[in-house]
């Protein structure tokens, strides 16, 4: 049974509307930081980004001020007390970005002020920020910049702080910024954390000045080392609270934000039912599995959980409908060579676009990128279908049991706003049903507290009569939804799954 056409409309596709407020956004150049941030930056005000040595500060100023040419029109200025230009030119180098070819633009003024230049100030009498501010003014002048970059504003106190009272510092560093602010320029500053704090500043006044406070962490993960950014405070806006992870990769920062979830909407209809791919399981299912509803195939290995799995993208695939196949329980190249065997065109379903893989190593997995993955997957490719094999690899990487079911909780919400179908495997402990009248046993996803996140669970397993051994299938649950509920018989071949009689006890 294939599986009826359904429409959402357009704003059933999106995200989670933002509430807009009345100060314009200047776009940060970080992919899902804006997302968090509900458009950006406040426009005109000034953010301080806190973090220890090497969690990426100096890579998030400079892709804002890059992303501002290069996209968006807006020259800049960057600031910078300790690397030379030469210095900073090859390091973006590595993440793509010509510095150099923007400076001899006029897109980008460096204002670089050396460490033996600002330790021969002596401090005395001398407003040692107001001199700053001068520099700046100038720079921006120049290029009529949009946006200044600071980076950092701790080297620069390093010379002076010993000597200067903290009141003396705010006054400068409040000078400092109203300054830029009456220019409508957006200012992006760095400064060291505390050890052991991430949110307090070394020299304890940035963090009160600044419209906003960014602060950055690292902690090391079994493979690599895991990053993560808070919005602490940004003044005149609305955000996301709560730590999101976030990668630094080719292009720079790339952020993971958390997955807004409508909960006073669902795109969930009973009327329009999605085929498995198997004619007699939609026959036992009432139709087929509901619009909105995610599924769970839970069953030892070698029951067939991902080759009942393969049976629905196929249905969807012929269906014209997009698919996504969440691969965490092996390579995609391994996944296609199986589906092959069975006769699913997967590989010519992939290259035509109608199949796309999501994958991620269980190694330093974390929920909410492998969420953001497939969400913005999905969304791209506007998928009618997903299919995740396999849930208990998760428990088994780096989540713990409470991650696995509020990535769950997060996913669910998300498809049913979407109308999407999913079909999700888990392995069960269980391998043989029983003793003769208990063929169920102990089953099947109590152990996470999975039943009440799925619409539905299907149970695959194995029980031993007569010298030999039968797998067996029953549907468990289908939510809103008429359906068999006898224990059925099923045998596997390369022609995939195929459904037999009713299963009776001798």
């Amino acid at each position: 049974m294939e599986a009826k056409q359904h429409t959402l409309n357009e704003s059933q596709h999106q995200s989670i509307p933002e509430k807009r407020e009345g100060l314009p956004r200047v776009p940060t150049g970080i992919e899902g930081l804006d997302e968090v941030l509900g458009g950006g930056f406040p426009g005109g005000r000034s953010v301080l980004v806190l973090g220890g040595q090497g969690v990426g500060k100096s890579i998030f100023l400079s892709q804002f001020l890059i992303d501002g040419v290069l996209k968006h029109g807006e020259p800049g200025v960057l600031v910078t007390f300790e690397e030379t230009r030469s210095q900073i030119e090859e390091n973006l180098r590595g993440l793509g970005w010509d510095l150099g070819q923007l400076i001899e633009d006029g897109s980008i003024a460096l204002v670089f002020i050396p460490p033996e230049r600002t330790s021969s100030i002596e401090t005395g009498n001398v407003d040692w920020l107001g001199a700053l501010a001068v520099r700046i003014d100038a720079a921006a002048s120049k290029v009529k910049a949009k946006r200044v970059g600071i980076d950092s504003l701790g080297s620069y106190f390093g010379t002076y702080a010993a000597n200067s009272q903290q009141t003396e510092i705010r006054h400068g560093m409040y000078r400092l910024f109203q300054g830029l602010k009456e220019q409508r320029i957006t200012t992006v500053v760095t400064s060291e954390a505390v050890s052991g704090a991430s949110s307090f500043s070394r020299h304890g006044v940035e963090e009160f000045v600044a419209d906003g406070v960014i602060s950055l962490q690292t902690y090391p993960g079994q493979n690599s080392t895991v990053r993560t950014m808070m919005v602490e405070k940004m003044r005149g806006i609305s955000y996301r609270s709560g730590a999101v992870v976030f990668t630094i990769g080719a292009g720079g920062i790339l952020v993971y934000p958390k997955i807004p979830v409508d909960t006073s909407h669902a795109a969930t209809n009973f009327q329009v039912r999605f085929s498995m791919g198997i004619e007699d399981l939609d026959h036992a299912m009432g139709g087929g599995l509901p619009q909105g509803h995610m599924l769970m195939v839970a069953g030892n290995t070698g029951t067939g959980k991902s080759l009942l799995g393969m049976h629905f993208a196929d249905a969807g695939i012929k269906n014209d409908e997009t698919v996504v196949w969440v691969a965490l329980e092996e390579p995609v190249p391994q996944v296609l060579k199986t589906a092959n065997a069975h006769g699913f065109e997967f590989e010519e379903a992939k290259r035509e676009g109608k199949l796309h893989f999501v994958t991620s190593s269980l190694l330093d997995i974390v929920p909410d990128r492998l969420l953001y993955d497939i969400v913005r997957t999905v969304s791209k490719a506007n998928a009618k279908r997903v299919v995740i094999d396999s849930v208990s690899s998760l428990e088994s990487g780096a989540f713990n049991r409470e991650q696995v079911r509020d990535f769950l909780i997060q996913a669910a919400g998300y498809f049913k706003t979407r109308g999407l179908c999913c079909t999700m495997n888990y392995l069960t402990a269980e391998t043989f049903g029983a003793s003769q009248g208990m063929l169920l046993g102990g089953a099947a996803s109590n152990s996470m507290r999975l039943s009440s996140i799925v619409d539905g669970i299907i149970l695959l397993r194995y029980v031993e009569r007569n010298q030999g051994v039968q797998k067996l299938l029953n549907i468990l649950k289908l939510r809103g939804s008429t359906h068999a509920r006898d224990i059925l018989q099923y045998e596997i071949s390369n022609c995939g799954l195929q459904l037999g009689t009713r299963f009776g006890i001798r």
